[in-house]
């Protein structure tokens, strides 16, 4: 009789856990909840318990990268999904297996309201005085691609965008400035 119910409980151990992969594995490609009131308020709930101590109230980022311009980059909301799923390696971001679909879809929903839309116009600027600019006001605090200061925030992921063959900066775009940011001389 023992042995039937440690039987029994494997089989449905093992049935709840292969549901939970296939349901993975069968995303919609498209919130479903996308546009509904009480989802996003649902998400922003979420969000303000959960990430906004690294990506900040408004998404645009303190530890953790800008999320707002996620979808005008081009991630989907499939990829989303999954990367707030499973964290990224090598980061702060943690995987979130106890993150039920619907809350993870909610929090996706809320996410979109705060979304940028994807720029028209190709950015401007010359790139070599964006370098100079950063190399003297910002390099002995700001690291971009493991060079520079370690006081600030590592600007590699996303703040700056890379550029310029022979240096590593194709382009420098400072996104937004910081109030109140202590600047210490340059080197």
């Amino acid at each position: 009789m023992r042995g039937t119910r440690v039987v029994l409980m494997v089989v449905a151990m093992a049935s709840v856990i292969g549901a939970g992969l296939s349901a993975a594995q069968d995303l919609p490609a498209k919130n479903p909840l996308e546009g509904d009131a009480d989802a996003i308020r649902a998400g922003m709930g979420l969000f303000r318990g959960r990430c906004a101590d690294c990506h900040g109230m408004d998404a645009h980022g303190v530890r953790g990268p800008d999320i707002t311009q996620v979808w005008a980059s081009g991630r989907t909301d499939v990829g989303l999904f999954k990367t707030i799923r499973n964290g990224v390696a090598g980061t702060e971001m943690p995987a979130n297996p106890r993150v039920s679909d619907v809350e993870m879809w909610q929090l996706l929903a809320y996410l979109r309201t705060l979304a940028a839309s994807a720029p028209t116009d190709a950015p401007r600027g010359n790139a070599r005085n964006g370098e100079t600019i950063y190399r003297a006001s910002c390099a002995s605090c700001h690291r971009v691609n493991g060079e520079g200061g370690r006081l600030g925030p590592d600007l590699s992921r996303g703040r700056l965008q890379k550029a310029s063959a022979q240096s590593g900066f194709r382009r420098l775009a400072v996104v937004r400035g910081a109030a109140g940011v202590v600047r210490l001389p340059s080197r």
